[in-house]
């Protein structure tokens, strides 16, 4: 990740350009419409589309407006106005970062995990990625604030697909272990599916223990290979994403000391399997 990081280019892709470029091939594929195909539908080059789908500026908003209307079946209007409303913003965002708030937010965030060659993430909880519609439900309904219920239905919707072929590691706190979030069978479906990811090589799943006290803030993070850039993503009640040197600064703070202080992937897998075992054994009293 260091490498990737420390790559330059001569303007890099702002983080508004890549989330809306990831978005927008979203869309394009859920049509099932090439690049030349759904650029023609505007009048405008299919290297055209490709440059935008992978964030590099400008995007005027007359263009994201015509996409949106040729994607408009599978774009709700919320997300349409919230993804225009993310472009307008871009002259408020420092180059490097920007926050997603508006309807469609949680689409956005998919579909940058969908288009990402690889993913390291670092979590005290199950990340959105892995999560089982129950353990997602429970998760939210459990936290101090919470999101619209779209978001919540949204949250369920973000598995990536078995046999993805992307490098994705996680950095799990080991108290994800013993917090019954939607009781012990929730539990024990949430640790089994979590094994399953493991052992089909999905996933690198690591476990954090305790005693490290490495994982930093209560959002999870993620650092998201994309378009050849380094997208950091911290993830709450928003999506705030970073590139160039604040996603440098927080993959050293954070990332790495994880890394470092996980347990192996055997070790880690053991503890799954125990606490899975654990959690099945309990919804059977």
């Amino acid at each position: 990740m260091s490498s990737l990081l420390a790559k330059r280019v001569d303007r890099p892709p702002a983080a508004v350009g890549l989330v809306i470029g990831a978005y927008l091939e979203s869309l394009r594929r859920s049509k099932n419409l090439g690049l030349a195909q759904a650029a023609s539908r505007i009048g405008m080059s299919g290297n055209r589309l490709n440059r935008i789908e992978a964030g590099l500026p400008p995007l005027r908003d007359d263009e994201l407006k015509d996409l949106l209307d040729v994607y408009r079946t599978v774009c709700p209007p919320p997300e349409r106005d919230g993804t225009r409303r993310l472009l307008e913003t871009a002259d408020a965002c420092s180059w490097d970062g920007c926050r997603d708030a508006g309807p469609g937010w949680v689409a956005r965030l998919r579909a940058c995990e969908q288009a990402a060659g690889s993913l390291r993430i670092c979590t005290h909880a199950v990340p959105g990625i892995f999560q089982t519609s129950g353990y997602a439900l429970a998760y939210q309904r459990a936290l101090p604030q919470r999101p619209l219920r779209a978001s919540r239905i949204a949250a369920t919707q973000r598995a990536l697909p078995v046999g993805h072929g992307k490098h994705v590691t996680v950095y799990l706190d080991q108290r994800v272990l013993t917090l019954a979030y939607g009781g012990p069978a929730t539990m024990a479906q949430q640790l089994a599916h979590l094994l399953s990811v493991a052992q089909r090589g999905d996933a690198e799943i690591l476990i954090v223990p305790y005693e490290a006290a490495v994982l930093g803030p209560s959002a999870p993070l993620s650092m998201l290979e994309l378009h050849g850039q380094a997208l950091l993503i911290e993830e709450s009640f928003a999506a705030v994403y970073s590139t160039g040197d604040d996603a440098a600064r927080c993959c050293r703070q954070y990332l790495e000391p994880a890394a470092d202080g996980a347990h192996t992937a055997a070790r880690s897998l053991d503890l799954l399997d125990a606490a899975q075992r654990a959690f099945q054994w309990e919804s059977t009293r």
